[in-house]
């Protein structure tokens, strides 16, 4: 039994490596901006996909593109 639980255990992992390259759930960001949000996106961990206003407040102040800058 040990086996078959080693290689089906082997299976869901070797699918879900192709997908850890797809994030599920865009940032807030990215959301907002309607673009592709990648697994290294800049703007995920300071935008949350559950709190679009943060993002859109900064982006009212500041753009954008000077957001992306200042955290790069």
């Amino acid at each position: 039994m040990e086996g078959s639980d080693d290689i089906s255990a082997s299976s869901p992992s070797s699918s879900s490596s192709p997908q850890s390259a797809v994030v599920l759930s865009p940032c807030a960001a990215c959301k907002i901006l309607r673009r592709r949000c990648i697994e290294k996106c800049v703007l995920a961990p300071y935008f949350p996909p559950h709190d679009p206003l943060k993002f859109s407040t900064a982006h009212r102040v500041f753009g954008a593109s000077n957001i992306i800058k200042f955290l790069q």
